[in-house]
């Protein structure tokens, strides 16, 4: 019978072409399907221990739960001002290089709230998220987005210290208050550990 009388037979042949590419490409991304469930993720080492890792306080980022670093107070502010002893202190790690960032752990016996940021390649500072209530020593704050930067800043917005500091530097005379000293204390901290996911095959 010829084709041109058979629609139904002349419509196939057209699409035996589209099928065989189809048929191929979801074979190919099968493939590729069977490879990703072939590897699993896996945490990193510790990126603060890579050579070349530097911290305003080395003690943050030695490898030694033993140790104790602090933060340091921003700079700029006039010490001699009511604002100058209002500023926060930071916690600063930079990277040898930058990496894929997933997971911080923050060892320390007195912060209790903070702001993550991650240092941008035109070197600004990019917030990332807050931690209002840390209630234990280690805290494990797996990133909701992971971020690629050389560069992580802890910026402290309370310790358990906090009250005591200004009960030490804050006296009301005649109603006025009058500041002698800073009223946010430095986070002590023991370890800043940085993580993120490497592939490896499943065996």
């Amino acid at each position: 019978m010829n084709l041109k009388n058979n629609p139904l037979k002349l419509a196939i042949r057209r699409l035996l072409p589209t099928f065989a590419f189809c048929l191929l490409y979801f074979s190919l991304m099968g493939c590729k399907a069977l490879q990703i469930l072939a590897t699993s993720q896996e945490w990193s080492e510790n990126y603060t221990l890579i050579a070349g890792t530097t911290c305003n306080d080395p003690a943050m980022i030695d490898g030694n739960l033993e140790t104790i670093g602090e933060t340091k107070y921003l700079e700029g502010a006039s010490k001699q001002s009511v604002r100058g002893y209002m500023v926060p202190s930071e916690g600063v790690v930079i990277l040898p290089e930058p990496k894929s960032i997933n997971k911080v752990v923050i060892h320390s016996q007195n912060l209790q709230a903070f702001d993550l940021f991650a240092l941008e390649t035109n070197g600004n500072w990019r917030h990332v998220q807050e931690v209002k209530n840390m209630t234990e020593r280690r805290l494990t704050l797996n990133l909701r987005i992971p971020v690629y930067t050389s560069g992580l800043k802890i910026r402290v917005e309370k310790t358990s210290d906090d009250d005591a500091l200004r009960r030490q530097n804050i006296q009301k005379i005649r109603g006025v208050s009058m500041f002698s000293g800073h009223t946010k204390a430095l986070a002590k901290i023991n370890e800043i550990e940085i993580y993120g996911f490497v592939q490896s095959a499943v065996e």
